[in-house]
């Protein structure tokens, strides 16, 4: 629970879906969507080989959530998402 993703649409978008936690949102260029990346989440491409379809450039970044405490990590060694965490401090 203590990362949140931002997915920016650069380009294209349309006809593709970003659904968070059953909550379905089509992404649009110059628009950024942020969720809890806890939560079971996809994209879907409703649109195939039609008129209107172009290429989709996006930014997806991952960030920490603004309440992350290194401490809540225990005597843990690594994460999933992040590896080795010897670097950290607070």
């Amino acid at each position: 629970n203590n990362q949140i993703n931002i997915h920016l649409t650069l380009t294209g978008g349309e006809g593709v879906f970003l659904e968070v936690a059953g909550e379905k949102r089509e992404l649009r260029a110059g628009r950024a969507l942020c969720f809890q990346d806890s939560f079971l989440h996809m994209v879907n491409h409703t649109c195939h080989n039609q008129v209107g379809c172009g290429e989709r450039l996006s930014l997806v970044v991952r960030v920490l959530h603004p309440e992350f405490e290194a401490s809540s990590l225990a005597a843990a060694k690594r994460t999933d998402a992040e590896g080795s965490l010897e670097a950290w401090s607070e």
